[in-house]
């Protein structure tokens, strides 16, 4: 699973925390986009106020 950070152009892997780059040829974010077109969606970014939580 994934959470998406859109603004800052990036998603995490929830699985180990790796941040990966929303860059064309990176194979983690090539993996992303297979996982969304098998119809997953990802976490949204917590909000400011969430973020002590995770």
């Amino acid at each position: 699973m994934y959470r998406l950070y859109i603004t800052e152009g990036f998603v995490t892997r929830i699985s180990d925390g790796a941040t990966i780059p929303m860059a064309d040829g990176n194979i983690d974010y090539e993996a992303y986009k297979r996982w969304i077109s098998q119809g997953n969606i990802p976490q949204e970014a917590p909000k400011d106020s969430q973020l002590a939580d995770l």
